[in-house]
């Protein structure tokens, strides 16, 4: 699979991504406008229990699929690739079910292992079982959804991927918002209902990814090969030998998935309760840990989004080539995907730190809000990347076989965080469990690039001088940046939204053309997306000025 094909794929899902992303922090500052923080803090207990079954109910299949589907279609084994997403699909929907299950009725025995770590208010077990409740119906539809989709990306066809995932996040979004007005503004309900009506929302959302697969489905004739293929092997590969190469593929894919969830997970259970054990009034730990855990984390996980893409689309393409022995475009492979994730994540990291407190105001209204939270999102920066090459690095793991050494990474970045987070809440308070989280990303990462290194012999000095030259430019762009918002806010007097909505703004887009700038100028970017890029005559204008 040629470069040119990858980075158009990437690039596809990447920006789906990025917009499901964007539509999933945009619609947050009006809902938590409707609930407080309270009622941020109740929706993210609810959706890290359902992000952890979630991933145990889908157990990594859809990558899975993807790579396996990718892998027998390359050797025009197209018969294979077809009984094994039958089956799969049966397999997602039991567990899917099964999932549901343990969400819908073991919510008030979680939510009571909850109140022991946090000591909450009076009603709280009811009301986090009520939320759970609401969102465990998604998990009966939303792996038979994934799986579906690992089936199109393994043919190549990631615009039925994208454009479901966007769809998804918006019927989504508009049942959250809706949903939440009418039975807070017209019905006045309870928090509690609300967020549960919210929470509901992914179900709303997984439908409406449904119907649109469907579509494609009938597109694509049922995915079935051109004519010109149809002469197939049909090689006799029984079903439990296929489920143990699928779940070969599909554990390690748990843990990628888990990772977050699981990070989470950890705050969860000990940000509130050590913060409150150093003389910290409840109200005000509770609110430290939805900054941590869902305010600053949405904002900064933008850039990091786009290793989500990056890492459906690259499975396949690797896959492709470690089955076919190409070797030298394996390593192009590797080189260009990391060269292509740094390119974007970290000066979009870099950036939203430098303006923090200004993203935050516009994002979430409040002033208080953006005061006390805008400090976690400049220390989680550099989680956005660590986040980033983790999820790409297990992916390039994945698609060389060597799966197994994504399990021993992860499991020794979630010691660390486990290990550490308590002495760090002491040590840094809040922060202590943003560095936790990013010493346990750092981890992982340097053990699953040593081992790509290891195993695939790319030249690693050709990206380190690449990544070199982005921090370089990251840098001096944030120095003009932070000059910039000085400026502005000596020249624009008090606090409104109205001076945080110009200082992003200006200073965003100062960024983004100072970045841009130093980029064509130093022929990083054609560098790394070809030579094509200063062909477009706006860029070529802006590089030559």
């Amino acid at each position: 699979m040629s470069n040119s094909k990858i980075l158009k794929g990437t690039m596809l899902l990447s920006g789906a991504t990025m917009i499901s992303r964007i539509l999933g922090f945009i619609y947050f500052f009006p809902f938590q406008l409707l609930v407080g923080k309270e009622g941020v803090a109740l929706y993210s207990y609810a959706y890290s229990w359902y992000g952890i079954l979630l991933s145990f109910s889908t157990a990594g299949v859809p990558i899975a699929v993807s790579k396996f589907v990718a892998k027998y279609n390359a050797l025009d084994d197209y018969n294979t690739s077809k009984k094994l997403y039958r089956s799969s699909l049966k397999l997602m929907l039991l567990l899917g079910f099964i999932g549901f299950a343990i969400l819908y009725f073991g919510a008030p025995y979680v939510s009571k292992l909850i109140i022991r770590s946090t000591t909450p208010e009076p009603g709280f077990v009811e009301n986090v079982t009520l939320t759970m409740r609401a969102l465990s119906f998604a998990l009966i539809i939303v792996p038979a959804m994934s799986v579906t989709r690992g089936y199109f990306q393994g043919f190549q066809h990631m615009k039925p991927s994208a454009l479901s995932q966007v769809i998804e996040q918006i019927a989504r979004v508009l049942f959250i918002l809706i949903g939440s007005f009418v039975v807070t503004k017209i019905w006045n309900g309870s928090i509690a209902y609300s967020v549960s009506v919210a929470t509901f929302g992914a179900t709303i959302g997984a439908i409406a990814s449904i119907v649109v697969l469907i579509i494609y489905w009938r597109k694509y004739n049922g995915l079935k090969p051109k004519p010109g293929q149809l002469k197939t092997r049909s090689s006799y590969v029984p079903l439990p030998n296929m489920y143990k190469e699928l779940l070969r593929y599909a554990i390690p894919i748990v843990f990628v998935g888990i990772a977050i969830p699981l990070y989470t997970l950890i705050d969860q259970y000990t940000v509130a309760d050590v913060l409150k054990s150093t003389g910290m009034p409840q109200e005000q730990a509770n609110g430290i840990f939805a900054y941590v855990t869902n305010y600053a984390q949405k904002l900064i996980m933008i850039p990091a989004s786009l290793a989500t893409g990056f890492s459906l689309s690259i499975i396949p393409a690797i896959t492709q080539s470690h089955t076919m022995g190409q070797t030298e475009e394996l390593k192009q492979q590797i080189s260009k995907i990391y060269q292509i994730l740094l390119l974007f994540t970290i000066p979009a990291s870099v950036g939203l730190a430098c303006i923090a407190h200004d993203a935050f105001r516009i994002v979430y209204v409040n002033p208080q809000v953006a005061l006390e939270g805008s400090p976690y999102l400049i220390s989680y920066a550099p989680s956005a990347v660590f986040s980033a090459i983790f999820t790409v690095s297990a992916a390039i793991l994945q698609g060389i076989d060597y799966q197994k050494r994504t399990m021993v990474a992860f499991s020794i970045g979630i010691l660390v965080k486990l290990l550490l987070n308590v002495p760090l809440l002491y040590m840094f308070g809040g922060h202590g469990a943003v560095i936790g989280t990013i010493l346990g990303y750092l981890v992982s990462d340097v053990i699953m690039i040593y081992s790509i290194i290891k195993y695939t012999e790319f030249d690693y000095r050709k990206t380190s001088k690449v990544i070199l030259s982005i921090l370089t430019y990251s840098f001096i762009m944030a120095a003009i940046v932070i000059v910039a918002r000085l400026l502005l806010s000596s020249l624009i007097p008090g606090q409104t939204y109205f001076k945080s909505f110009i200082i992003v703004i200006v200073c965003g887009g100062l960024g983004a053309i100072t970045f841009l700038w130093l980029s064509l100028r130093g022929s990083l970017t054609s560098g790394i997306l070809g030579s094509q890029i200063k062909r477009i005559p706006m860029l070529k204008r802006f590089a030559k000025s």
